[in-house]
């Protein structure tokens, strides 16, 4: 009876497939929620250390430009926990996304094993009920049979009478065949040639075996005995021995030579090989030369680049001090916060500059350095009176203490889950 056949197994095995594709990828990007979840975690606690530092207990104890540069580092880390909040959201939903797709391949694929179950079950029905329509139709050939035993067991006796028959012939045929000297025919009678070979042959070696041990038994008797014969005989087994230990000899000297030949192939692939190490080498020698020189390149470009930045500075720097000693206190007080403040638009000012505006900053610093103290102190009341927040800023840079004056924007939580 043929084996049972699900028409249907191909798309079973293809959704199992599918399935198995669904659950790697759902796997995969619960581990690549787990890490982000991580990475935000780490960002929340590298926050919470940086807050605790600029805290008004713990951040009097740094200097000014370490404090602006954490207070940068913060803002930095407000939007990467903002980021990294707005990545867990979103593997969240890919995650759930592609585990409602498992379970809808979860679900394709039940259906079709439900529906391989039932039609098996059928299968195995039909089956049973095959099995025993053959039963009973065996019962009823064989009670229909009877008769034909007595028939079949005659025929089998007949059959083992011959085959008797046929032997003791054979056996007569072949009996008079040896006994009359030969077989007649060449493909029965090459089996028995070829066991008369071997048979001569062996007889052959065993007749030189015994006369190779007679001749040593006499010679050891003529040696023992003494005598021209033994002298004789000595000097013949002594040239065997030369001639055995030349024979040696010569073996020995190919085997060097041959030795020697794979040595020589093998000194000339070294000489080789060394050879390809030494170009190797030199080209190796050649790129860092080359590497070398062009860091040489991009170091003078470096430093002209800075010396042109440092004179572009002063000549900055020259030009806001004529311009301050031609103004009023008032005007300089103006002129150095605009320059300090370039992005200050009439509302409230930031707590620092962000970015390149720091560089105004440092510009304003080091011009009051150089301002004569009258001078300077006329122009520090002026914009006290007219910007205080950002003069509280600049004598906070002037004497590096924290003032209090900035805003506390700093130490707010970050958005983000």
């Amino acid at each position: 009876m043929r084996a049972f056949r699900f028409r249907l197994e191909k798309l079973l095995r293809f959704r199992e497939h599918l399935e198995d594709l669904q659950r790697i990828e759902a796997e995969e990007q619960r581990r690549k929620l787990e890490e982000t979840m991580g990475f935000r975690d780490r960002l929340y606690g590298i926050h919470d250390q940086i807050r605790e530092d600029l805290s008004p207990e713990v951040g009097r104890q740094w200097k000014g430009i370490e404090q602006h540069e954490r207070y940068r580092y913060l803002l930095r880390l407000n939007q990467e926990c903002s980021s990294a909040g707005k990545a867990v959201q979103d593997e969240t939903q890919e995650l759930v996304r592609k585990r409602q797709s498992l379970i809808e391949r979860s679900r394709d694929r039940k259906v079709l094993e439900r529906l391989r179950d039932r039609r098996l079950e059928h299968w195995r029905a039909d089956r049973e009920r095959e099995s025993q329509l053959e039963l009973d139709e065996v019962g009823q050939t064989r009670r229909a049979g009877g008769s034909s035993e007595s028939g079949r067991a005659a025929l089998l006796i007949l059959l083992l009478v011959l085959c008797l028959a046929g032997g003791v012939g054979c056996y007569l045929v072949w009996s008079g065949w040896l006994s009359g000297g030969g077989v007649p025919f060449p493909i029965l009678r090459k089996p028995f040639d070829q066991m008369a070979q071997r048979h001569v042959e062996q007889e052959i070696t065993r007749y030189e075996d015994q006369q190779r041990a007679r001749r040593a038994k006499r010679e050891e008797r003529f040696l023992q005995a003494g005598g021209p014969e033994a002298a004789a005989l000595a000097e013949t087994k002594e040239d065997e021995g030369y001639r055995r230990t030349a024979q040696l000899i010569r073996q020995r000297e190919e085997a060097l030579k041959k030795k020697e030949e794979d040595l020589d192939s093998r000194e000339s692939m070294l000489r080789v090989a060394e050879d390809e190490f030494k170009r190797e080498v030199t080209r190796n020698n050649n790129l860092l030369r080359r590497i070398g020189e062009q860091l040489e390149e991009l170091k003078a470009i470096e430093a002209r680049r800075k010396q042109e930045m440092g004179a572009e500075r002063e000549a900055k720097l020259t030009d806001l001090m004529e311009s301050i000693k031609s103004m009023t206190e008032k005007g300089a007080a103006k002129l150095l916060i605009a320059v300090a403040f370039p992005n200050l638009a009439g509302g409230a000012p930031p707590a620092l500059p962000v970015g390149q505006d720091l560089e105004g900053l440092e510009l304003v610093v080091e011009i009051l350095h150089r301002t004569p103290d009258r001078q300077r102190a006329a122009i520090l009341d002026a914009m006290v009176k007219t910007n205080p927040k950002e003069a509280g800023i600049l004598f906070d840079r002037l004497d590096n203490i924290r003032t209090g004056l900035e805003e506390d924007r700093f130490f707010e939580k970050p958005t983000g889950s």
